[in-house]
């Protein structure tokens, strides 16, 4: 199994790695650089505004799904069609809410047209991601790592044709915002086709009385992805909401979040692929130790280099893309360099609660999180603005990840290898010298520089045994 995770974890973020940084650095971010730093922070606020009420749109239904299927058969026929309808009417659901806390919180007259284009995308997102799950969970990981890029490859295509091919006079978010309602539309569509020739002719049902008992069924991971919502999303808004500038100060954060995003993705991809395999491996102790040291080892390997690399060349990579940026917008880059590393990692640990439904404690240690997100933010944003609201992520993140991992090795006797935590500190602690180094002493290119650290971070993990060299000698000769 740890062999099976490797490969296809490999294969998954060859492919996201090629795709979304690309998305993300060229299409979103000349976006942001054409349309202004307030009119896209007004964009990003109202995206994680929406998303807030995220539980509405999908209360726990995809990673229940996930669970269910990879451990009964059964559950495509019995249940997927009640699940299907229950999706219908939670969009809807969700969409009156969102514009009934617009309301409330008093957000003016010329939001409303671009909350609910994003308040639809979030909708289409999150069903293509349902799609994925069922696909993952039927076993077809490389079919699911094919997909997973297919909305950002369409929307690359889209923008990059409106941005670079055939430029037009004057870009505006609602190109943005089309675009990605139009990629989401046909990634459902292929996603829809590939998991029908699995599983047979997707069936929809609209059960009002089956409502209320599957709503029971997913509430513990519904209010998982509420505490995550809150303690990941409410900076943006609380910086909009706090700030006489608080768009502008958004559209600052929006910037420095996006490395973060793109970075976060690599833990969200690890999640996504561990899930199903958790589930079927939860009574084999032996496995599944094996299973997290493996996946501990590789995201560290690849996550800790970049992230060690990123806070000492903030200031190149920030004015590589926006260069008009100030030291506020280094220091935001760096802190949330931090922030990633640890929501990375407390993917490995949070996933395993997942697959077992057993959410009591986690939904304590996020609810902790959101506390103390919510203070920090109220007491840092009105002195700090952005460095602030980072400060209040990095506390946090490193909240949730060492409180996911305390009741994972409790919950499900995992064992803490000492020797194994000495060498990840090791390893951290050279990759720092060595980026150290190459920054005050070597004189090449700074995109040079970075990948040589990168590079030789990577061997460096395996003479440190941080990845068991073995495997991915297995690994290799499997794939040839």
């Amino acid at each position: 199994m740890s062999k099976e995770f490797l490969l296809n974890i490999v294969f998954l973020i060859a492919i996201n790695f090629l795709v979304k940084p690309f998305y993300l650095f060229f299409i979103d971010a000349e976006v942001q650089l054409q349309v202004g730093q307030v009119e896209y922070g007004i964009f990003f606020t109202l995206f994680n505004f929406a998303f807030l009420f995220q539980v509405i749109n999908d209360p726990g239904l995809q990673n229940y799904t996930s669970s269910k299927m990879s451990a009964d058969d059964d559950f495509v026929r019995t249940e997927l069609p009640s699940i299907l309808g229950a999706r219908l009417l939670l969009s809807l659901a969700f969409l009156a809410v969102v514009f009934l806390a617009a309301g409330m919180i008093g957000y003016p007259a010329r939001y409303y047209p671009i909350l609910l284009l994003v308040a639809i995308n979030q909708i289409l997102s999150t069903f293509f991601l349902f799609c994925r799950a069922a696909i993952s969970a039927s076993k077809r990981y490389r079919m699911d790592s094919m997909i997973s890029a297919l909305d950002k490859v369409l929307m690359i295509i889209i923008l990059g044709y409106i941005l670079y091919v055939d430029p037009v006079d004057e870009v505006s978010i609602y190109h943005l915002i089309y675009s990605q309602t139009a990629a989401f539309v046909i990634a459902i569509v292929v996603s829809m086709v590939l998991l029908g020739g699995i599983i047979g002719p997707l069936r929809l049902r609209i059960d009002l009385g089956r409502l209320p008992s599957l709503l029971r069924q997913t509430a513990p991971y519904a209010l998982v992805l509420v505490l995550m919502t809150l303690y990941t999303r409410l900076d943006t808004v609380m910086l909009e909401r706090l700030l006489d500038d608080g768009d502008y100060q958004a559209g600052v954060y929006a910037s420095c979040y996006r490395y973060m995003e793109a970075l976060s993705m690599i833990g969200y991809l690890f999640a996504a692929l561990l899930l199903p395999m958790y589930a079927r491996m939860l009574a084999d102790k032996e496995s599944l130790q094996s299973l997290v040291d493996t996946a501990l080892g590789v995201l560290l390997t690849i996550i800790l280099p970049i992230c060690i690399v990123l806070i000492f060349y903030r200031e190149e990579a920030i004015l590589w893309r926006y260069p008009d940026a100030d030291q506020s917008y280094f220091i935001t880059l760096a802190l949330m360099m931090v922030s990633v590393a640890a929501i990375a990692t407390a993917y490995i640990y949070g996933t395993m609660h997942a697959a077992s439904g057993d959410l009591r404690d986690v939904n304590i240690v996020f609810g902790v999180g959101v506390l103390v997100n919510v203070l920090f933010n109220i007491v840092l944003i009105p002195r700090y603005a952005v460095v602030g609201a980072a400060v209040a992520t990095v506390a946090t993140q490193m909240l949730v990840l060492l409180g996911q991992a305390i009741l994972s090795y409790r919950s499900f006797a995992l064992t803490l290898k000492v020797g194994y935590v000495a060498r990840l500190v090791v390893y951290a602690l050279a990759v720092a010298l060595l980026s150290a180094t190459t920054y005050y002493y070597f004189h090449w290119h700074w995109v040079i520089e970075v990948i040589v650290v990168i590079l030789s971070a990577g061997l460096l993990s395996l003479l440190i045994k941080i990845i068991d060299s073995d495997m991915v000698l297995s690994l290799l000769k499997g794939a040839k």
